[in-house]
């Protein structure tokens, strides 16, 4: 079952926000032991925690913690939308979706 990690992302976002790079970490390792996992010395992490870059508090401490200087953060829900709105405009210009709508059973 997909688990709602709304809390998680919510709660790693406020603590990064805060600055509090250490929590955040330890809130990855511990608190979601099940869906990732820490290295014994601290440098390497790993997690199903879907969505976590897209939250640019939790993305900023963690890049920061990799060693990015000054880590800018990209929307990546809008860029994102942007791509699938290039792709439907590049499938609109190239297909002719009138032929291919007489394929489809309705």
């Amino acid at each position: 079952a997909q688990k709602d990690y709304t809390l998680a992302l919510a709660a790693i976002s406020q603590l990064a926000k805060n600055g509090k790079l250490s929590d955040v970490l330890t809130t990855l390792a511990t608190d979601l032991a099940d869906d990732g996992a820490m290295s014994a010395d601290g440098r390497i992490i790993g997690t199903y925690l879907h969505g976590l870059f897209e939250h640019p508090e939790a993305c900023s401490a963690l890049l920061e913690w990799a060693g990015l200087a000054s880590p800018v953060f990209q929307d990546y829900r809008m860029l994102s939308e942007n791509h699938i709105d290039r792709l439907a405009d590049t499938v609109e210009q190239h297909m002719d979706l009138d032929r291919l709508a007489q394929w489809l059973p309705f």
